[in-house]
């Protein structure tokens, strides 16, 4: 008995089954970092800020922009995205599109140079610094542009910039970490986002600050585009060890254990699953006799399953009379052979122990 029931707990682990998983890929493969190094960059973003209510300490915005950069790279690493840093006013390559190791980015990083004259350089400068700006950004999906807004029109409408790059590049994305603080220049930057409705825009001191704000703009930045993995069926399941006492179709202690058992693995599986009761007896008696018996049987495990909550409708049974799986010339082949078999799911997986 003890073997049995040991036999039976090794088939109804095999019938366990994992939760549905989601396979995520990056929606985007390209991605251009793009830092305005205009004069106004260069300015201490507390001192820029007009309307500043508390004391904090003045820091500049190149710097700012320089940490906020360390923080969204990792994710470009994570994603396996070819990635570029660019600078404009004056436009600079500072490292073309590859993918990089975050010590890589970080020298690159250092060459944004937080001395740089404040003045005599506007943001956007002339349409020679526009046509390297789309040449070289024009291969990246997501463009993140760090810049203040501090536009100069007279010299080149970003607007007009930013409109030839789409036209060029309608797979691109452009996005903002915005330095702004006059309201004219958070017009500017509200402006060029407005131009495609895909754009994300952050403000710099909250994306250099705030870790959920970050996150969840690098979420829209770099989307994923993730579908449910169609798992295969978990494999049938053959469950032995249900026995009967000689011409008797009432379970045993030992049966509604090992049915409890059973239970347990059903509740596990897919909520559809078939589920398939099989009786047999042992090969005294007549022919007749045993098929009604083994029919019995049957029935008698189909209403205890269902008594614990298995749906009616997924079970079906039958007798199918004697068995001779096992030795009938032996007491224990003939109690091994008085048994109900459940089939859950096509087919049967069955260990050595319950052949």
């Amino acid at each position: 008995m003890k073997k049995t029931l040991l036999a039976c707990t090794l088939i109804l682990a095999l019938g366990s089954v994992q939760a549905a998983e989601v396979h995520c890929e990056p929606a985007v493969s390209t991605a251009a970092f793009v830092v305005d190094v205009s004069g106004s960059m260069m300015q201490e973003l507390a001192a820029a800020d007009p309307v500043a209510t508390e004391k904090r300490e003045a820091e500049q915005k190149i710097l700012l922009a320089r940490k906020v950069l360390t923080e969204l790279f990792p994710v470009t690493v994570k994603e396996g995205l070819r990635t570029s840093l660019f600078t404009v006013a004056p436009y600079t390559n500072q490292l073309p599109l590859a993918q990089y190791s975050a010590e890589d980015f970080a020298k690159a990083l250092e060459k944004l140079n937080p001395r740089l004259e404040a003045f005599g350089r506007p943001t956007w400068v002339g349409t020679r610094a526009q046509d390297r700006f789309n040449t070289a950004v024009g291969a990246s999906q997501a463009v993140i542009l760090f810049t203040d807004g501090g536009f100069v029109k007279k010299v080149k409408d970003p607007v007009e910039t930013i409109k030839a790059f789409y036209a060029a590049n309608p797979q691109a994305c452009v996005h903002f970490v915005s330095a702004a603080r006059t309201e004219a220049e958070k017009a500017g930057v509200q402006e060029l986002a407005a131009l495609k409705a895909c754009s994300q825009v952050i403000d710099l001191e909250r994306a250099a600050k705030d870790a959920k704000a970050r996150a969840d703009f690098t979420a829209h930045v770099f989307p994923e585009n993730c579908t449910p993995v169609k798992k295969a069926p978990a494999p049938a399941v053959l469950i032995q060890g249900v026995n009967f006492d000689f011409d008797k179709d009432v379970l045993t202690a030992e049966a509604r254990t090992l049915l409890d058992h059973a239970v347990e693995v059903i509740k596990t599986r897919a909520p559809d699953e078939r589920i398939h009761i099989v009786g047999w007896t042992d090969y005294f008696g007549s022919d007749v006799y045993n098929a009604g018996l083994s029919r019995r049987r049957a029935a008698a495990v189909r209403a205890y399953l269902i008594s614990k909550g298995v749906a009616a409708s997924r079970i079906s049974d039958e007798g199918k009379g004697k068995s001779f799986r096992y030795s009938n010339e032996s007491k224990h082949g003939r109690w091994q052979n008085r048994r109900v078999d459940l089939i859950l799911g096509d087919g049967a997986v069955v260990s050595k122990d319950a052949q």
